[in-house]
């Protein structure tokens, strides 16, 4: 079970508020706090998160299967791509 952050009231969205109030000002405090939102945003894009594809609810006697989808290959996308255009 992953453990549930406090989100307005963290010493992190405290520091964070200060330093978007002080940005407007300042032009260091924007400088980094574009900075701050630069890397968030990377960071973001850069992570594997598992990719909620649906969410059912199950009935009593009712069963589930899930099964991993392979990414493909270079190869097979290089195929794909030419039997795409080809087509």
């Amino acid at each position: 079970m992953a453990k549930k952050g406090y989100s307005l009231y963290s010493p992190r969205a405290g520091l964070k508020r200060r330093l978007y109030r002080r940005s407007r000002s300042n032009r260091v405090f924007a400088g980094l706090t574009a900075t701050l939102m630069v890397v968030k945003i990377l960071r973001q894009g850069v992570s594997r998160k598992p990719e909620v594809v649906t969410i059912d609810k199950l009935r009593i006697g009712q069963s589930m299967s899930i099964t991993l989808m392979e990414r493909p290959t270079r190869r097979q996308k290089k195929a794909a791509r030419k039997a795409g255009t080809s087509a």
